[in-house]
């Protein structure tokens, strides 16, 4: 298969960041959503009170426990976006280097994603040599 594509161009890359960038405000969105939800839901049960907070926000991000807790689950929500779609477009596309053979850091990379898949059992298959590699 010798299939050689044009690089992208400047205005190409700069639409697949906005993108990107909005489908990741998007997931942010509904996670801190779902996490002040939550702790209204816990407020109104008696479970939780904000004391000298003001309201979940201010909870969130003034607390000296739950503010670093909230950015963490904020930032593996972003990153599981990244680590979902990069683990789809390597099990979609075959990625060789100019000589026609796979690059070590493909397959480092390759092998990364695969500890986060749900088929992490999945060969890799270095065409190369032709030989499997977990």
């Amino acid at each position: 298969m010798n299939t050689t594509l044009p690089p992208a161009g400047f205005f190409r890359r700069l639409g697949a960041l906005i993108y990107d960038s909005l489908i990741v405000l998007a997931i942010l969105m509904i996670a801190g959503g779902v996490v002040v939800a939550l702790m209204e839901a816990l407020v109104a049960a008696g479970l939780v009170s904000y004391a000298p907070y003001q309201d979940a926000s201010d909870l969130l991000t003034g607390h000296p426990i739950w503010s670093p807790a909230y950015t963490l689950y904020l930032a593996l929500a972003w990153l599981s976006f990244f680590v979902y779609f990069w683990n789809f477009l390597a099990r979609k596309y075959i990625l060789f280097s100019d000589n026609g053979k796979t690059s070590y850091a493909i397959l480092f990379i390759e092998k990364q994603l695969n500890l986060f898949s749900k088929k992490s059992k999945q060969p890799i298959t270095t065409p190369s040599t032709n030989k499997e590699t977990l």
